[in-house]
């Protein structure tokens, strides 16, 4: 559940906060009715279970997010989840239960004001700040993209070039990244950027759809094979050797 834009236009509290569900990953049990209205459950080992504070939603896994726009499971189990930024870095977690991933008073691991102008972030350490926020994975900055997709891990056997990446992009500009899973656990793994060629033609999704917004988003299959969509033209590409 994303914020809404609430924090940007003048609502800080909303963001970070136990007490809404905006900016939060939640967790329920679609059979269970130990819910407020009895129509879900509220599984029994959520992290805020057991919470005694005033209005606080049991729901929440994990919050602290501006729009944890997907959630992906690796092969080895690691849930990542894809935090869309507001101006200036785009980020990928590992979560746990409980976590807490910053926004609104952190993007990335940067520091932000979120009651001033939210254009600008900080070095973690500005003028002594100590604010707690739990570090991307990886992350990049709004020189590379504006919007993050993905991310998925390649479990097929097409493209063995593929095997042990992460493939991720940017919405908007269709540029299209990778992880090697093996840098996962390490302080904002490094990311690099891979391009495709159709007919034998080395190109952009850009060109391909004839948009300057892509629309990017990736899907994958049951044997674990992955597939391109661009909005403007409705096209789907599968990814192939």
């Amino acid at each position: 559940m994303g914020d809404g834009g609430a924090v940007e236009h003048g609502l800080p509290e909303v963001g970070g906060s136990l007490q809404w569900i905006y900016g939060t990953v939640l967790r329920i049990d679609p059979r269970g009715n130990n819910s407020k209205n009895k129509a879900y459950g509220i599984p029994d080992n959520n992290p805020f279970i057991d919470s005694t504070g005033a209005g606080i939603n049991k729901e929440i896994y994990a919050y602290g997010f501006r729009n944890p726009h997907r959630i992906t499971w690796t092969a080895s189990g690691k849930m990542l989840v894809i935090n869309i930024g507001h101006f200036n870095i785009e980020s990928i977690y590992d979560l746990q239960a409980g976590d807490f991933c910053g926004w609104p008073v952190r993007e990335g691991d940067f520091v932000i004001n979120p009651y001033g102008d939210m254009t600008v972030v900080y070095p973690s350490n500005y003028k002594g700040a100590s604010i707690k926020g739990k570090s991307p994975i990886f992350s990049y900055d709004h020189d590379e993209g504006k919007a993050i997709c993905g991310v998925h891990e390649y479990l097929g056997n097409e493209v063995s070039a593929l095997k042990g990446k992460f493939l991720l992009g940017d919405i908007p500009t269709g540029r299209l990244y990778y992880v090697n899973t093996t840098d996962i656990g390490l302080k904002n793994a490094p990311i690099y950027e891979w391009k495709v060629k159709v007919n034998g033609k080395v190109t952009t999704l850009r060109n391909l759809c004839g948009d300057n917004r892509v629309d990017l988003h990736f899907g994958r299959d049951y044997q674990g094979e992955l597939y391109i969509m661009t909005k403007p033209d409705g096209k789907l590409y599968k990814i192939v050797n």
